[in-house]
C-alpha cells in the first residue's frame, strides 16, 4: 500500500508585516486591492435529525459509486469506524476499505484489496484481532467477475494493509470468504468451495487456515455460509441451499468447540423454506438473535436462541424485511427496517428489541440504499444509510 504524508512546510521567511506592506502597495500601484483568495472548500456542515448527527455524501467522498456493495462495519480501535465493501463501476471489480477519522466526520479509502491481485476482488466482512489489528475477508474474482479464491487481509498497527493468506485450492473449485469472527482464542471463516458450504479455522493465526466442509442435509445444487455470531457455548453459521430449480432454503450449523467441528441444526421445514436471514448477532443475555425476511411475501422476520439448536420465531412489526441487527451496551437490540409503505418518503425505519417485545426506534430519514451499522465504545451507534454516515449517542 502507498501511504500518502503531508511534506512539512517551512515558514516564510518574510514577517507578517511586510507581507502586509508589499499587499498595500501592490493594490495602490494597480489603482485597487485585491480580496484574499477564499479559503479551502470546507467539509459540509453536518445534519442534525433528531438524536442523530449525519455527514451527507459521506461514502461518496470517500470515492464510493452508487454501484457499490457494501459489507460490514466495525469500530476501529485506531480511529471511528471502518467499512469494507466493493467498487463494481470498475471492472474489475474492486474490494475496498474505508476508515472514518478519529471526530467520525470523514470516511476515505484506506486499501483497495485489487494492489494485490491482478484480477478483481470483493471484500465482504472485517472484525477487529486481540492485538487491535484489522482483519477483512473477501475473494478475489476471474475475469468474468465469478469466484476464484477466499482471501485474507490485515491491517498492522502501523496501518498498513496486506493480503496475508488466500483461501481453497484450484483443484476443490472457487472459493468465497463471506464472514469472519474471532471465537475463543481463533478465527472462524463462513462461505463456500466448489458450490459447497465451507468454513475454515485458525487457531488464531490469520496466516495459517483449515476448511471443513460443512454437512448439508437436502438435495441442493449449492450451498453457502455467509453469516458467522459467537457466544460463550456456541459458534452460529447461517447461510442457504439452492435447487436446481432455484429455490432457496435457509441452513444453520451450529460448532461448540469454536468451530473446529460443525453438526447442521435442523430447522422446522417451514422455518427453513420461509425464511431468509439477513443478519445474525448476540444479546446481552447471550442468545443468538436473527432477523430477515419472509421468501413467500414481503414480511419482515426475526427469530430467537438460547443455544443456537432450538429457535424461537419472533413476529416482528409491519416491515417488508428487517435488515440489521445491532446489540446495545444496555441489553436490547436495534433492528433497521424495510418499510411496508412502498411510497414511504424515508428508506428506512427502526426498531428495538428489548428480549420480549418490540418498539420503535427513531432513524433518520433516508433514502433507499444499503446499510450497515455498529455500536462504538463510547457508546454512540454508528449507521451508514445509503450515501451518509450517521452517529447517536445511546
Amino acid at each position: 500500500m502507498t501511504t500518502h504524508r503531508l511534506d512539512h512546510v517551512p515558514a516564510p521567511t518574510r514577517s507578517l508585516k511586510s507581507t502586509l506592506a508589499a499587499l498595500l502597495v501592490g493594490g495602490m500601484l494597480t489603482g485597487c486591492f485585491t480580496s484574499p483568495t477564499p479559503a479551502p472548500n470546507t467539509p459540509p456542515q453536518p445534519l442534525v435529525d433528531g438524536e442523530w448527527v449525519g455527514h451527507q455524501q459521506a461514502l461518496t467522498a470517500a470515492g464510493a459509486t452508487p454501484m457499490t456493495r457494501l459489507g460490514e462495519l466495525v469500530n476501529d480501535p485506531a480511529g471511528c469506524v471502518t467499512l469494507v465493501g466493493s467498487d463494481h463501476s470498475r471492472q474489475p471489480p474492486t474490494g475496498t476499505v474505508w476508515t472514518a477519522t478519529s471526530d467520525c466526520t470523514t470516511l476515505s479509502t484506506q486499501w483497495q484489496a485489487s494492489t494485490d491481485f491482478e484480477t478483481g476482488t470483493e471484500l465482504a466482512d472485517v472484525t477487529v484481532l486481540p492485538s487491535n489489528e484489522l482483519l477483512a475477508v473477501g475473494h478475489s474474482l476471474h475475469h468474468d467477475n465469478s469466484a476464484l479464491a477466499g482471501l485474507v487481509a490485515v491491517r498492522d498497527l502501523d496501518g498498513r494493509w496486506s493480503t496475508v493468506s488466500q483461501l481453497g485450492k484450484d483443484e476443490d473449485g472457487p472459493a468465497m470468504a463471506l464472514a469472519v469472527e474471532r471465537a475463543g482464542g481463533g478465527l472462524v471463516v463462513a462461505g463456500s468451495v466448489g458450490g459447497a458450504a465451507t468454513v475454515w479455522h485458525s487457531d488464531g493465526t490469520p496466516e495459517t487456515f483449515t476448511a471443513i466442509d460443512l454437512p448439508v442435509d437436502g438435495d441442493f445444487s449449492t450451498s453457502q455460509a455467509n453469516r458467522l455470531a459467537v457466544t460463550d457455548d456456541a459458534v452460529i453459521a447461517s447461510g442457504r441451499g439452492t435447487d436446481e430449480e432455484g429455490d432457496s432454503t435457509t441452513l444453520l450449523w451450529r460448532s461448540t468447540d469454536e468451530g473446529r467441528s460443525w453438526d447442521q441444526v435442523d430447522l422446522a421445514a417451514d422455518l427453513a423454506r420461509g425464511l431468509r436471514i439477513n443478519s445474525v448477532t448476540v444479546t446481552a443475555d447471550g442468545e443468538f438473535f436473527a432477523v430477515g425476511q419472509a421468501r413467500a411475501e414481503p414480511r419482515g422476520m426475526g427469530m430467537v436462541s438460547s443455544d443456537g439448536e432450538k429457535w424461537k420465531l419472533l413476529q416482528a412489526p409491519d416491515s417488508t424485511s428487517l435488515d440489521v441487527a445491532i446489540p446495545t451496551f444496555d441489553g436490547h437490540i436495534v433492528v433497521v427496517a424495510t418499510p411496508m409503505e412502498a411510497d414511504s418518503s424515508c428508506g428506512s425505519v427502526g426498531l428495538l428489541w428489548s428480549g420480549d417485545r418490540w418498539g420503535d426506534f427513531s432513524l433518520p430519514c433516508s433514502e433507499p440504499g444499503e446499510i450497515t451499522g455498529t455500536m462504538l465504545s463510547d457508546k454512540r451507534i454508528a449507521l451508514v444509510l445509503g450515501n451518509r454516515l450517521w452517529l447517536r449517542k445511546l
